[in-house]
């Protein structure tokens, strides 16, 4: 319409003119715009479905038409100068419909398992939809149909659809491919590597594949397997496990009795040798006395036996302290109490502690970094604020407690103890008690005297049920770490990895994790009693509800170890152990 209102603007303009020479201005409208155009027969040129002309007075027969569309006709009557002639011209679509079901698809199942499996149709190259199609709507005239599915040969047909027509095509589609899902290790499909586990795609059809399921260390089974269409749904295909290919490992090192780990498991003590491992490379770590370590790969080859030998630099190192007895670390490792002389300490630096080894209310800890020089001794010395203590009782003999620590019968002198606060207590007999709290300045000198004959009355009101028996027990009531006890607990009169291969032995694997896939470490914490009992077992660490639920199973069926020891007197001791979990 805004056309149409610029045209008579131009018009009026013009009117004049064209009166004064018998012609007057003809202005169509067409739509659509491509529409063809003729005026007495004769094809007329259209701008954007415009057509404009000066023509002479008098009257014109017109047509207008294209494909898909009614065609129009008529007359139009150039008759007064003074006034241009309009006219708008709609034409209306022709429109048919299309349906298409393929009886060969719909037989096949594989042609309905998922929404990206479905048959896409095209019409004149644009989508439209999937099969099943059913009344969809499409200009009439001629159109090509194309047919796309990933199982078949692609489809394509040209056809005409006339004006109300419903156009119904049931095309034969050619089955091509199959769709397959193959399940192994590493799955290899013609020497094509298609990912771990699980591969899902299409194979075609009537062709002859190599599938293999591939894993380092191991050998695969390869099978031929050629793609039938049998009817039925997805294949499944498992391809045979790959098994193992051992070769054999010795491990020497110096100084010997190194603990060894290969791939992160524990396995003994050096020198080692392993019969069957399996091909490939493996990283191996050893660890001397706690706290020295070196780590290197191997390569084992099959049927054959490899050598692997660590030799560390190392000095030697003496750890001395004042007050002695202090507890020491080294790499954040408990190795013992003070004086310590250790024949084998790697080179290099190391992180060394020292703390007092008394259960003082204030402890007393001393770190510091040393270097250790390459075959050459190595001594440190540490001196902690400490001050000295005599006690002495009436009567004498009385058994002396500090810090609930029996140290021996009254009197005694005590020439370095660390600063800060005491409790000492001298035990007389069974019932018959008394403690005192002292506190010690540095360099200080303190006499603490237990008199029964002259304070009676502080003795009696100070007094507690404590004898050697009671005290020392409730001390070892809390569980000590592995790592900080004096004498370890053993499992059979072995180590660790005695009681790995126990554990071992009784696993079974849960059959869900198996479908699965899982495997991993399961991290666990348990109590070695004093009665060598196993109690508190619990995951640190998990991995899978079935897999620890089964660690934690194993580990508590465990006989009676031979329980850690602190001070001659057995102790709960709390160890943390891993249990591994690995697919073969």
């Amino acid at each position: 319409m805004k056309r149409l209102a610029i045209f008579f603007i131009l018009f009026a303009l013009l009117s004049t003119n064209a009166f004064s020479q018998g012609k007057q201005f003809l202005y169509i409208e067409i739509t659509p715009y491509d529409a063809t155009l003729e005026i007495n027969g004769e094809v007329m040129h259209t701008d954007q479905g415009v057509y404009q002309e000066l023509v002479s007075l008098g009257k014109y027969t017109y047509k207008v038409y294209k494909e898909g569309y009614s065609a129009t006709t008529g007359t139009i009557d150039v008759s007064d100068p003074r006034k241009a002639c309009t006219l708008e011209i709609k034409l209306k679509e022709q429109r048919g419909y299309l349906s298409i079901e393929s009886s060969s698809m719909k037989d096949n199942l594989w042609a309905h398992n998922s929404n990206s499996d479905e048959a896409k149709v095209y019409i004149d190259d644009i989508h439209v939809g999937n099969l099943p199609m059913k009344y969809q709507p499409v200009a009439s005239g001629t159109h090509k149909i194309t047919i796309k599915h990933p199982l078949f040969k692609e489809y394509c047909e040209t056809i005409v659809i006339s004006d109300g027509e419903n156009k119904i095509i049931s095309p034969e589609m050619q089955q091509t491919h199959a769709h397959i899902v193959v399940s192994g290790e590493e799955i290899y499909i013609d020497n094509e590597y298609k990912g771990k586990y699980i591969w899902e795609g299409y194979l075609e059809l009537d062709k002859t594949y190599v599938m293999e399921s591939k894993k380092t260390g191991h050998s695969s089974s390869p099978i031929e397997y050629t793609l039938v269409y049998h009817g039925t749904n997805v294949g499944y295909i498992d391809l045979p496990d790959p098994t193992p290919v051992y070769g054999s490992l010795e491990i020497t090192s110096g100084p010997v009795s190194a603990t060894v780990f290969i791939d992160g498991k524990e396995i003994g003590r050096t020198p080692q040798a392993i019969e069957q491992i399996i091909v490939g490379e493996h990283e191996v770590y050893i660890r001397t006395n706690d706290y020295t370590s070196a780590v290197k790969k191997v390569n084992v080859s099959k049927g054959t036996l490899s050598s692997l030998y660590f030799e560390t630099p190392c000095g030697s190192l003496s750890v001395t302290s004042t007050p002695s007895n202090a507890k020491l670390y080294i790499d954040d490792e408990y190795v013992g109490v003070t004086p310590m002389y250790i024949p084998d300490i790697s080179a290099g630096d190391h992180n060394i502690k020292v703390e007092e080894s008394s259960k003082t209310y204030q402890p007393y800890i001393i770190s510091e970094k040393i270097y250790i020089r390459e075959n050459e001794h190595n001594a440190t010395s540490y001196v902690m604020p400490h001050g000295s203590l005599s006690i002495t009782s009436t009567p004498p003999n009385a058994k002396i407690f500090i810090d609930h620590n029996f140290v021996g019968v009254t009197p005694k002198d005590i020439p370095a103890i660390i600063a800060g606060n005491h409790t000492v207590t001298v035990a007389y007999s069974i019932g018959d008690s008394s403690t005192k709290a002292v506190n010690i300045a540095e360099n200080e000198h303190l006499t603490v005297v237990f008199d029964r004959k002259i304070n009676e009355a502080e003795l009696y009101s100070d007094q507690i049920d404590i004898v050697e028996e009671i005290v020392e027990e409730e001390l070892e009531e809390e569980a000590i770490p592995f790592q900080l006890v004096e004498e370890k607990p053993s499992f059979q009169g072995g180590d660790a990895n005695t009681f790995s291969k126990w554990v071992n032995q009784r696993l079974v694997y849960p059959e869900i994790a198996k479908e699965n896939g899982v495997q991993g470490r399961v991290t666990l914490q348990f109590t070695v009693e004093k009665d060598g009992r196993i109690t508190n077992v619990k995951v640190l660490r998990g991995v899978d509800p079935s897999l620890d639920k089964e660690a934690v199973r194993v580990v508590s069926s465990s006989p009676k170890w031979t329980p850690g020891k602190q001070r001659d007197r057995a102790v709960p001791v709390t160890y943390t152990f891993p249990v591994i979990f690995q697919l073969r």
